[in-house]
């Protein structure tokens, strides 16, 4: 299991969270409806609020270790050239569906991103959704805004480079171009 921590802020912040959901209630519904979609995520088990008299203390929200899984950023430069563009594939793809169904990561960067399973059947997993979204009308910028994580660590030496930004936009502009045919 993995249980993260929300701590309990200034007054003025538990002042402001007295009629509102605290920040782990709003991860925990996040991550409920990324799964419900079908987006891969760790399955939440328990959310907890420590409240006093409606003040947020602290909050707790246990989910699903995941065991065996890397960090795409940790994992990237032990692959082959054939996994990698495996990988960018099933990347572009997952990304794609998120946005298309209204979702936004916030955080795509690669150190929030897990990998699992062998190389040449890794499936891809979400994590730390705190600066999660599901929107009726996903606009292309919040989008575009999401990508820019992900090809800021696409586009490090070590990791990737430019042909691989453009092949990776091109996949996922098809699995995202779905939303703006209506």
């Amino acid at each position: 299991y993995f249980l993260k921590r929300y701590a309990g802020r200034s007054w003025a912040y538990q002042l402001k969270n007295v009629f509102r959901r605290s920040r782990a209630f709003r991860v925990w519904l996040t991550n409920w409806g990324f799964d419900n979609r079908g987006l891969p995520v760790p399955r939440t088990l328990i959310l907890l609020e420590e409240r006093r008299w409606r003040f947020l203390k602290r909050a707790y929200l246990l989910t699903d270790f995941q065991d065996g899984a890397a960090r795409l950023v940790d994992a990237w430069p032990g692959l082959t050239e054939n996994d990698k563009r495996h990988l960018l594939v099933r990347s572009a793809i997952l990304l794609g569906r998120m946005h298309s169904f209204g979702c936004i990561h916030g955080d795509t960067n690669w150190e929030n991103i897990l990998i699992r399973g062998a190389p040449g059947d890794n499936r891809l997993l979400l994590v730390d959704l705190d600066c999660g979204r599901i929107t009726r009308f996903l606009t292309g910028k919040r989008a575009e805004r999401d990508l820019r994580h992900f090809e800021r660590d696409l586009l490090r030496p070590q990791l990737g480079c430019a042909a691989d930004r453009s092949f990776f936009r091109r996949l996922w502009r098809r699995w995202f171009t779905n939303l703006f045919a209506g």
